[in-house]
């Protein structure tokens, strides 16, 4: 791992999360009766909206129509008659249905795959390489890699399955927020651009910027003058200085924070 994931950081980040309709998971999850309505409100809880005629054509089809198998897989649970009845799930839905049956197994999407790559070391945007892989190929890798590395967290931690998905939801998303990813695989940080003040005086300006330190939404004031190309600036949130540097951009000026994202973590 890049750094060891501490209670602390499990709390930190699943303190900060928040999901629309939340109450939808946390009324069916725990009833282990899926019902019709339960699983199309489950599932458009997982979707973030309301399906599409396809999504919903796809969930009655291969999903609602084995309520009785759901039902009996929860009672009495196999994971080769699970992998069995539902093969033609779509993987990310397959794996939702695998959380709902079973709540041992977490939850995947990109945001918590995003988060386990970069505290294994990796580079963001590197999650959009399982995009290019076969379905089957995605579900492996659910299943021999995102399930071991949870096991862990939870072990190491104390934390409950729940708890380390949200943070780790919360955590992914907020380095996606944070960072720009281009060209599916490269990523450079979040830049700003400015233009000088009318009026200006002695080619100074100021502007308001985000504070780089992720899960920290304050703002830093950044008082610039031609004279001074590099800045060291302070967050009143967190208490916490940033480099900024201004380089000259045409008739802009573009804004660089130049942090190591490891320590802006506490990593």
């Amino acid at each position: 791992m890049r750094a060891e994931v501490t209670s602390n950081f499990i709390d930190e980040w699943a303190g900060k999360y928040t999901y629309i309709k939340e109450h939808i998971y946390e009324r069916y999850i725990p009833l282990k009766r899926p019902t019709r309505r339960a699983l199309e409100e489950l599932y458009e809880w997982k979707n973030g909206r309301r399906l599409s005629n396809k999504k919903q054509k796809s969930l009655e089809e291969k999903i609602i129509m084995k309520i009785g198998e759901i039902q009996y897989l929860i009672n009495d649970f196999n994971l080769n008659r699970f992998e069995t009845i539902f093969s033609n799930v779509a993987a990310i839905w397959r794996i939702f249905l695998l959380h709902i049956i079973n709540c041992k197994f977490p939850i995947f999407d990109q945001h918590v795959y995003r988060a386990m790559r970069y505290l294994e070391g990796d580079h963001i945007g590197n999650e959009f390489e399982l995009l290019k892989k076969p379905d089957e190929e995605r579900y492996r890798v659910y299943k021999e890699e995102y399930v071991p590395f949870v096991r862990e967290v939870e072990a190491k931690t104390g934390k409950s399955g729940r708890t380390v998905d949200k943070a780790l939801w919360t955590f992914g998303k907020e380095l996606k927020r944070r960072y720009k990813i281009v060209d599916r695989g490269t990523c450079v940080p979040q830049i700003q651009y400015v233009s000088p003040l009318k009026g200006e005086v002695e080619g100074e300006f100021m502007e308001i910027i985000d504070c780089p330190k992720i899960g920290c939404f304050g703002e830093i004031k950044v008082i610039f003058s031609r004279k001074t190309q590099e800045l060291k600036v302070y967050c009143p949130e967190c208490s916490r200085s940033a480099n900024v540097k201004i380089v000259p951009d045409g008739k802009r000026y573009r804004l660089e924070v130049e942090e190591d994202l490891d320590s802006i973590l506490g990593l």
